[in-house]
């Protein structure tokens, strides 16, 4: 090897490395990552993937001067972006590689680094592309080695292929890559010895139905329905002060006092799709993979098509412009939604155009006011005959907190922590919120409603000094608020030494009503105030899986096999592992039983990915 190509090679492996190295140990303070074996494999192919790209450049590009300007523009967009990953607090392994280069094909990406990189972030940036350019352009480094024969280019080119299409790749955030790639070439692994057993017992429709799971009830007149899946909405900011002094969410604590309401509600993931999946199939989502992507097609009883049997007219709308986004779209048609919509533009004035639109969409009160213009014309047409069961997915709180318009920023204007551009997002959310019950509260037809207030999952504001809601598995990342309204009919009422998920939302509107029917729901109802666990992922960083028995919350990091075990009513802050600590004789029982249910996460899976939770 010459030492031109021995340069080429050289330089990406001490960018990378410097850049894993240096941004590794900047953030240590924020969270330790586990060094096992699947971290350092997971790296080197990151850094071998990274000189095939430059070898290919070599090898297909044959000028000089072209080939100094694509190393040298390759080399500053992969630092730029290395850069705006630490910003965002991500593990730097191969994934982070293929992410880099799909990020320019998404505006949504673009704005979201936009708000990422500080100023002080450019000079690391100049400084960086500086030596490059210094050693690279000016010093002539970048010279073309001896020309490559096209077989020797196809070679590099299918060595990238295999690399891109390799097992590690397809299965994300898997412990050990030797173990995914047995598990891809074959066969796979039960990573539970109790997933079969849980399967046999507890999901009988992979087989028949049973009976036992017809809910039995005298179905009563029908109100209108709305679910609100408030954005990245963190329960810990509900009935709270700013250190000022003022509530964070004003409008929902008043709401609060009226309807029936939960302290220790979870959502089950933290993703978007995840969340409403749960909420609309009360099913468990599947710890890898998006189940929108994946599953779009399969057989599922979900709420919308229960209520659609009872003549409700199904609607579903989202604040975030793209439908297709995740496939929304065909999921929520194939599962029995009537209309999903997106807000309409050409209903909004010039001036909401330009001052109400920012983030990831249009603000959520313009959101609300066109749900309700939709359901009118559908009421119009229907001449008052049609109730509507609506879900509604909001934006305004999604992260990219600091485009909230200034004069918007109640508390903090001039936005300075994270944690104050979150609380003015937030309190602007709870803003909106109140013209939803306005747009309610003005259709007599509509003041007999059933109103459902969650989140679509939580977000970290820094509770263990982390501001990204894929990093971690406390429970800042998934306790969600959640409300039942119904004005006369459900009392006033709050409950505290229970805890309850995203999949108990659909069995308890079916309480609700007293809807008998069949159903795969995973799920009970709130309102028989039953001992149940919830079951949380998290599939991202080495993928983190967790069971709730109130108070008692375990935790299993799939990646390093790690555990933890935390009492929450004494540890809320939940920084004692009982499992490393002088009480873990006196939970061994316990710890065995939360073992064993883990098995239900792979019996989920293996029931949903093989399309047999429901048989039609």
């Amino acid at each position: 090897m010459n030492h031109v190509l021995s340069f080429k090679v050289l330089l990406p492996l001490f960018l990378y490395g410097f850049f894993i190295a240096f941004l590794s140990v900047a953030k240590s303070g924020i969270q330790v990552q586990v060094l096992t074996l699947g971290n350092a494999l997971s790296v080197i192919v990151g850094a071998v993937t990274l000189i095939f790209s430059v070898l290919l450049i070599d090898c297909f590009i044959r000028h000089i001067s072209i080939k100094k300007v694509v190393l040298f523009l390759f080399f500053s967009f992969y630092i730029f972006l290395s850069i705006y990953h630490y910003r965002m607090q991500s593990f730097f392994d191969i994934k982070l590689f293929f992410e880099n280069f799909e990020i320019i094909f998404h505006k949504e990406s673009l704005d979201l680094i936009n708000s990422q990189i500080k100023g002080k972030d450019f000079f690391i940036f100049f400084l960086f592309t500086g030596v490059i350019f210094f050693y690279g352009v000016i010093k002539n480094k970048f010279i073309s080695t001896p020309p490559l024969r096209p077989k020797k280019g196809v070679a590099f080119l299918f060595v990238y292929i295999c690399l891109i299409l390799s097992p590690y790749n397809m299965y994300d955030e898997s412990s050990v890559v030797l173990a995914d790639t047995y598990k891809y070439f074959f066969k796979p692994i039960n990573l539970n010895p109790y997933a079969h057993k849980i399967l046999k017992k507890e999901f009988p429709f992979i087989q028949e139905f049973n009976e036992e799971k017809i809910v039995k009830g005298k179905e009563k007149k029908h109100p209108h329905i709305f679910i609100i899946a408030i954005e990245s909405f963190n329960s810990n900011f509900v009935e709270k002060k700013t250190p000022e002094g003022q509530y964070y969410t004003p409008f929902f604590n008043s709401l609060i006092n009226k309807g029936f309401y939960v302290e220790n509600f979870f959502g089950n993931s933290i993703q978007t799709a995840k969340g409403i999946f749960a909420i609309l199939c009360s099913t468990v989502p599947v710890t890898k993979g998006k189940v929108f992507q994946k599953y779009s097609n399969s057989n599922f009883r979900c709420l919308a098509e229960i209520l659609k049997e009872r003549g409700y007219t199904t609607l579903f709308y989202q604040g975030h412009g793209d439908l297709h986004f995740d496939n929304s779209l065909a999921f929520y048609k194939n599962n029995n939604f009537d209309k999903v919509e997106t807000i309409s533009s050409n209903l909004l004035s010039e001036k909401e155009k330009k001052e109400n639109i920012w983030g990831w969409g249009p603000q959520d009160n313009l959101l609300y006011r066109d749900v309700f213009r939709k359901i009118d014309e559908i009421h119009a047409q229907s001449k008052g005959e049609k109730k509507f069961f609506t879900t509604i997915s909001t934006i305004s709180s999604h992260m990219m907190f600091d485009q909230l318009p200034k004069k918007q920023r109640v508390f903090y204007p001039e936005n300075k922590t994270k944690k104050q551009k979150y609380s003015n997002v937030i309190r602007a959310v709870d803003k909106y919120l109140e013209t939803f019950f306005s747009e309610l509260n003005k259709r007599d037809h509509l003041k007999d409603s059933i109103v459902i207030i969650t989140g679509d999952h939580s977000f970290p504001v820094g509770e263990h000094n982390i501001y990204h809601n894929e990093r971690g598995f406390y429970n800042e990342f998934f306790k969600v608020p959640f409300l039942v309204l119904w004005k006369n009919k459900v009392k006033p009422e709050r409950v505290k030494n229970l805890s309850y998920s995203q999949v108990d939302i659909a069995p308890t509107i079916l309480d609700l009503l007293d809807i008998g029917t069949k159903n795969h729901f995973q799920g009970s109802s709130i309102f028989k105030k039953e001992k149940t666990l919830q079951y949380l992922v998290q599939p991202y960083s080495g993928k983190f899986l967790s069971i709730i028995d109130y108070p008692f919350k375990y935790v299993f990091h799939e990646k390093s096999r790690k555990e933890f075990l935390f009492n929450l009513n004494e540890d809320v802050r939940e920084l004692k592992n009982l499992i490393s600590h002088s009480q873990k004789k006196k939970i061994s029982e316990k710890l065995k039983k939360f073992r064993e249910r883990l098995g239900y996460f792979y019996a989920n899976d293996i029931v949903i990915e093989n399309n047999r939770l429901w048989k039609d």
